[in-house]
């Protein structure tokens, strides 16, 4: 996955290529890795500045993994 000034992302990638109903253990660990870091502020920015479904995925992934911490 490329960001806006072309430069490849391959931890990125990995994350995207990931989100699927089987996965790995670490890929969820990763994921609530992301979402501690992440304000609620944050992932809502993210998620509203892409119309890329894999990384929408992903961000959603995050949210579901952390949605037990984020204060109401």
């Amino acid at each position: 996955m490329a960001d806006d000034n072309g430069h490849q992302d391959p931890y990125l990638d990995r994350l995207k290529e990931s989100i699927n109903p089987t996965m790995q253990p670490a890929t969820i660990i990763q994921l609530a890795y992301l979402g501690c870091a992440l304000t609620r502020e944050q992932y809502r920015h993210a998620w509203a500045s892409t119309t890329d479904k894999g990384i929408r995925a992903m961000l959603n992934a995050v949210a579901a993994a952390q949605h037990q911490g984020w204060a109401a």
